[in-house]
């Protein structure tokens, strides 16, 4: 995958986290279109990037264990 796919996939990924609405990890790669195992590359690759990613098992959720969200844009200085 490219890049820019890349960054779609984990923007994309955090926003169901900051949601708590990941569902399952099968069931948030088949949403993604991704396999499981491509899934657990992309959170290794965030928890890497300083994102304390924790997955809860009664509510079949990731979520953040201190808020925070991704952010890929480009920022004008001012």
């Amino acid at each position: 995958m490219g890049f820019e796919k890349d960054v779609d996939i984990i923007e994309r990924i955090d926003k169901k986290i900051c949601m708590r609405n990941t569902g399952r990890p099968d069931e948030l790669a088949d949403q993604l279109g991704i396999s499981p195992s491509w899934l657990y590359e992309i959170l290794n690759v965030m928890k890497t990037m300083g994102a304390d990613i924790v997955y809860d098992n009664i509510a079949k959720t990731y979520y953040y264990a201190q808020e925070g969200c991704f952010n890929f844009r480009f920022v004008e200085k001012k």
